[in-house]
């Protein structure tokens, strides 16, 4: 509009044609518009499939979750018929098998918590081991170790090291 009315003004020869050029020049091009509405469109298209395959795989990571979460709690228990069935191999049917089956499930219980203890203690020494290694130019201290009834004359490391 502003350059239409420049050149209204101008005192030119071919302002009729300069303004007729302009005017064909803003006219929409049609298939320039119909290519622009099919970029669009595959565009849109594009963006949903995409929308799709996240929800695919959305929809799979919550059947794993709630797989994982049944075998959690699942576990506990395959792993109770597994020490029953253990137990209960192999035993002589008579007057002894309730007094056998009694020590070996005492026997079970017993292994089962020295190798809690045992995890326990090893992932402690890990957890020990680990800070070491993150502190590697700390100097170590020292305490003495008292022994009941005598001075204390012997000088021990602390976190392990001899």
């Amino acid at each position: 509009m502003l350059i239409q009315s420049i050149i209204d003004n101008m005192n030119l020869s071919n302002r009729e044609q300069l303004i007729a050029a302009m005017q064909q020049a803003a006219q929409p091009n049609p298939e320039a518009q119909q290519m622009a509405m099919i970029a669009q469109q595959a565009q849109l298209e594009f963006q949903q499939a995409q929308t799709a395959a996240l929800q695919g795989q959305a929809a799979e990571s919550q059947a794993r979750a709630t797989k994982y979460a049944v075998d959690a709690q699942l576990a506990p228990e395959e792993l109770e018929i597994d020490k029953i069935n253990a137990i209960t191999r192999n035993l002589k049917e008579g007057d002894q098998e309730d007094k056998e089956f009694e020590r070996r499930m005492q026997v079970a219980d017993r292994l089962l918590k020295e190798r809690q203890i045992e995890g326990k203690r090893t992932n402690a020494n890990d957890t020990n081991r680990n800070d070491q290694v993150s502190r590697p130019n700390q100097p170590s201290v020292q305490r003495p170790v008292r022994q009941i009834g005598t001075a204390p004359t012997q000088v021990r490391p602390v976190g392990g090291e001899s």
